[in-house]
């Protein structure tokens, strides 16, 4: 008895199951992978990012001088001091006159009278209780001396203070008068200063 011939049979049902796989069509990609791919075509390239150059500090600014505070001055301290303005040259007005007596009584407190000018040599001496010259000095004409005092027109003088040397002249030859006119003059505006000090109180 012969065998059925299977061999061909189904080798002629895998050549048509085969046919008919290969002509269905292919399935789409997923749509995931299809997105995950555009994303990573979009995406460009990281840049290279240079190094930051370190922040130099900033240059110190110069500090300000400081400025000098003045002091608050007071109102009283604003106003300007009235100070006695120096005696122009001596006149021997009728007040003067008066307070010497004509130059007969030149008050005390004159004396001693320095820088008083000589316009003659003078010759000093001291003396001893008895009257003995003790010692002399000689001066010459345009030195000055102190006057000690006065006596009628006789002027007494002394090289210095403390000298104990002593000499005469006559009034005429000194400049005693303008000394006194000057110190006369000096003394008043002082006074007057004062006063006005006073009443400012």
């Amino acid at each position: 008895m012969e065998r059925p011939r299977i061999f061909p049979a189904s080798f002629l049902l895998f050549f048509l199951v085969s046919c008919e796989t290969q002509n269905q069509p292919s399935s789409p990609p997923d749509s995931n992978e299809s997105q995950i791919s555009s994303v990573s075509e979009q995406v460009p390239p990281p840049e290279l990012v240079s190094p930051k150059e370190p922040m130099q500090p900033p240059s110190q600014l110069p500090m300000p001088e400081p400025t000098e505070l003045k002091p608050i001055e007071k109102e009283e301290e604003k106003k300007p001091k009235k100070v006695p303005s120096a005696p122009q040259m001596p006149t021997f007005s009728e007040e003067l006159l008066r307070a010497v007596q004509n130059w007969q009584r030149v008050p005390p407190s004159v004396f001693p009278l320095k820088s008083v000018s000589v316009q003659s040599a003078l010759t000093f001496r001291a003396l001893s209780p008895q009257g003995q010259a003790l010692a002399t000095s000689s001066l010459p004409a345009g030195k000055e001396v102190v006057a000690l005092g006065l006596r009628g027109t006789t002027l007494t003088v002394s090289p210095s203070l403390n000298s104990r040397l002593r000499a005469t002249i006559d009034l005429a030859n000194t400049d005693f008068k303008q000394g006194v006119a000057y110190l006369f003059e000096l003394r008043k505006r002082q006074r007057a200063h004062m006063q006005m000090l006073e009443e400012e109180r």
